[in-house]
């Protein structure tokens, strides 16, 4: 009887060692804004590098990171985690939701201490093959859209967040 106590510990304790290491990568992945707070306040904001947008043809967006923070933070890409979102005028997001996760994340922008920097985001168009409307060029349509930077870190504490400018005013992508 004692070997099989002996072995029901074991697994009592190998299956409390999983939860409490799955509980701590969560912890880790996706820390508590509170303790963030300071590096969610890098502000971004949006804008258009071009006067038209067309299916076809291909897209340009520009967007600034103004870091007021006493220290350097981190933004890694490129592509997978700055990404361009479109919503339709009934708020219904039509183009990428979210970002891929990057394997292995790549330093795209550094901010400095109290600085800011300008990044862009590019699609090529569809160029006539409508498969890559949604996934490389713009669905026609009128939208409003935003920028989400997902894997922004601060180079003290090196933890993750996901920072968002405000949605832009509507603009018409053309057939």
């Amino acid at each position: 009887m004692y070997l099989g106590d002996r072995k029901m510990r074991r697994r009592y304790l190998a299956s409390v060692s999983v939860l409490c290491g799955a509980i701590a990568c969560s912890n880790s992945v996706a820390p508590p804004n509170d303790a963030f707070r300071d590096i969610v306040s890098l502000q971004i904001t949006a804008g258009f590098a071009q006067q038209t947008y067309r299916v076809d043809s291909s897209a340009n967006f520009l967007f600034t990171v103004r870091n007021p923070l006493p220290r350097n933070v981190v933004i890694y890409g490129p592509g997978c985690i700055i990404n361009l979102e479109l919503q339709n005028m009934e708020g219904v997001t039509v183009f990428p939701s979210g970002a891929r996760p990057c394997l292995p994340p790549l330093e795209t922008l550094r901010v400095r201490a109290r600085d800011s920097v300008v990044g862009s985001v590019n699609l090529s168009g569809a160029r006539g093959n409508p498969s890559f409307i949604g996934m490389f060029a713009l669905p026609a349509g009128t939208f409003r859209m935003h920028i989400l930077l997902q894997g922004v870190t601060d180079l003290h504490t090196y933890n993750p967040v996901r920072v968002e400018s405000a949605w832009s005013d509507p603009f018409t992508v053309l057939p």
